[in-house]
């Protein structure tokens, strides 16, 4: 929004219009400032959809590393 609290033009996109494999519906994206296990990346973004989590690598703009999220965060739960 801008300072007029209107939504700018062109807004709100279409994710699968930038992330070819996003899913159709998704729950959350959001962005850790700490590293998982193994990772390189030191402010990873995930996708989560259901069950299914996929990391946006931030060099090539795509979702890839398709985890379910028991894998990918391990000892979390999902609460409702």
């Amino acid at each position: 929004m801008d300072k007029k609290k209107q939504i700018e033009s062109g807004y709100p996109r279409k994710t699968n219009e930038r992330w070819k494999n996003m899913p159709i519906l998704f729950d959350t994206i959001f962005t850790l400032n700490i590293l998982l296990v193994n990772d390189k990346d030191e402010s990873p973004t995930y996708v989560i959809s259901g069950d299914k989590t996929y990391y946006l690598d931030p060099i090539s703009d795509t979702l890839k590393n398709e985890k379910s999220f028991n894998e990918r965060f391990k000892g979390l739960q999902i609460t409702n």
